[in-house]
């Protein structure tokens, strides 16, 4: 027996949230691959959803937890976003539409990339464990990508 999502009792349907969007780039290209979502407090992978052929994700999470989530597609810089459903003010059915760029894309055209998921406490300069996965997958990009050149810049606010 199927049941559409609206006629689920409310207190079932707030057992769960759900992301959903279209994964697109200016290159045209079929990206084929995967969306990951790993809890951020933890370090660890939750849940990855396949990327439809039409560039369309979805996917069911629990509540109550700060996700990290990243493209995972061969020749494509993995993108990366963050969404706190810890706290009761996020939406539960959250959408967010990622353009993402290719390797050759950057080797051809030198197009800024924004790294997300970089965490420092307030007043601190020392990263937080947080941030170590992000910073792995930049690693790991640029090792199998040498032609690809970086600078890093950063900035601050005047509030600490």
């Amino acid at each position: 027996m199927r049941i559409s999502i609206d006629k689920i009792p409310l207190y079932t349907a707030q057992r769960f949230v759900t992301v959903s969007g279209r994964i697109t780039c200016q290159c045209n290209k079929r990206i084929q691959g995967y969306v990951v979502f790993e809890d951020i407090n933890s370090n660890t992978i939750t849940q990855k959803c396949r990327i439809g052929e039409d560039g369309y994700y979805c996917i069911v999470l629990s509540p109550g937890k700060f996700y990290s989530y990243y493209i995972d597609s061969k020749d494509f810089y993995p993108i990366s976003r963050v969404v706190d459903f810890s706290s009761s003010t996020q939406k539960q059915n959250y959408k967010d539409n990622i353009s993402i760029v290719s390797y050759e894309e950057l080797k051809q055209n030198q197009i800024s990339i924004r790294i997300n998921n970089i965490f420092f406490d307030y007043n601190e300069s020392k990263l937080k464990s947080e941030s170590f996965p992000e910073l792995e997958r930049l690693y790991n990009f640029l090792s199998n990508n040498t032609e690809i050149k970086v600078e890093i810049s950063g900035f601050t606010d005047n509030r600490g």
